[in-house]
């Protein structure tokens, strides 16, 4: 029986998912993940991007070298079944600190989405989606999932209750309560290597 031949997703990501044509892809993926309704806007430019090319542009590292820089995150402008802009990041490069790194990362997005003199309302939520091709530690007996889920929500330190925000009634005279995990970041790391011969 031959070698089963897989894409990777960050191959994936490089070189078809870019294209407006394949976004369908990335929203059943987004959309399975998540458990709701996502459509991709667009694939943003990222910070990283730009400052591969700058570099490249001033010959300070090779183009292959700046090729791995720009595609080691990607940042995705989504909008979800509530109509909220979201904006996801996946990054699949090993780097030292990685979870300071995606708490960095994270704040960036949440920095970048709001110009200056808007009201704060207009932060976007910002969930960063990890595709792991390393594993965090030389030891791995403690981890054995493939997917590891953590988001922040403020409870009452008595009561156990999250801390409620507002409502929101919809046009349907359907009422959703808002709270902390509404607005504060969520993060998702996938441990691509452990899904043995599952696709």
């Amino acid at each position: 029986m031959s070698a089963k031949k897989l894409v990777r997703f960050d191959w994936a990501m490089k070189y078809i998912l870019r294209n407006k044509s394949n976004f369908d892809v990335l929203e059943a993926f987004l959309s399975n993940l998540l458990k709701e309704e996502i459509t991709v806007l667009d694939i943003l430019e990222s910070e990283s991007n730009r400052d591969a090319w700058r570099a490249m542009e001033r010959s300070e590292m090779t183009s292959q070298e700046a090729e791995n820089r720009k595609f080691n995150r990607v940042d995705l402008k989504c909008k979800d079944s509530q109509g909220r802009q979201i904006i996801i990041e996946i990054q699949n490069q090993r780097e030292a600190d990685y979870l300071q790194r995606l708490l960095w990362g994270t704040s960036k997005a949440v920095v970048e989405s709001i110009e200056l003199g808007n009201r704060y309302s207009k932060v976007v939520k910002v969930i960063s989606i990890s595709i792991l091709y390393h594993t965090m530690r030389v030891d791995e007996k403690e981890n054995t999932d493939f997917i590891y889920y953590g988001m922040t929500e403020l409870v009452g330190l008595h009561t156990k209750k999250p801390l409620v925000l507002h409502e929101t009634v919809s046009k349907s005279d359907k009422v959703s309560v808002i709270t902390s995990k509404d607005v504060f970041p969520e993060y998702y790391m996938i441990y691509a290597e452990k899904f043995q011969d599952v696709i």
